[in-house]
């Protein structure tokens, strides 16, 4: 391990405020602050009753991302809203964790378009809904919550990255929420 790392640690100034702020020390003089990843079992619960969103097979589990911006580290799992349905029958589940059939940027790639399908396939069935509307969203309704927190559609396009980061962020900020029904 290289004696000088890059580490975040939380300051407090005078008025008792804290601020990240960026500073090069070693390990054993600074602490790591760790942000803890979004949990929701009840949104796990959600995913498994999903289809596989990569082959349609009935019967998946809740696969978390593997990628670093999604919370992912040696043995931490991703944030909950970073989630897929993907099946063991047909590998698609092993296919993403074992990554030997695909580059690190199809990974990448299918990641984000796997998150996608299964936010907005619990979107459209219900299973998770806009906090305060206790109802299934209509797609104008998830086009203008997309719209407002960031997404712009170009040539009526939008990319599985963007679209992603977008519904994980609603969803670890509480606008979207799994359905008391579900």
């Amino acid at each position: 391990m290289c004696a000088i790392h890059r580490l975040f640690f939380i300051h407090a100034t005078a008025d008792h405020h804290p601020e990240v702020i960026h500073h090069h020390a070693t390990a054993a003089q600074v602490p790591v602050i760790k942000k803890k990843n979004y949990r929701n079992e009840k949104l796990l619960a959600a995913v498994r009753t999903l289809p596989c969103v990569n082959c349609g097979v009935v019967g998946t589990q809740a696969a978390h991302s593997n990628q670093l911006e999604h919370g992912k580290g040696q043995s931490l799992k991703a944030s909950d809203a970073a989630i897929m349905a993907l099946c063991v029958q047909n590998s698609c589940h092993f296919n993403l964790d074992n990554g030997n059939k695909m580059s690190k940027l199809e990974r990448r790639d299918f990641t984000y378009e796997m998150i996608a399908k299964t936010l907005m396939n619990l979107l459209r069935n219900g299973k998770l809904i806009i906090e305060g509307v206790q109802r299934k969203a209509t797609d104008s309704e998830i086009a203008l919550l997309l719209m407002d927190n960031g997404c712009s559609f170009s040539d009526g396009q939008l990319s599985y990255d963007m679209f992603s980061r977008a519904l994980i962020t609603m969803v670890e900020q509480g606008i979207l929420v799994v359905s008391r029904e579900h």
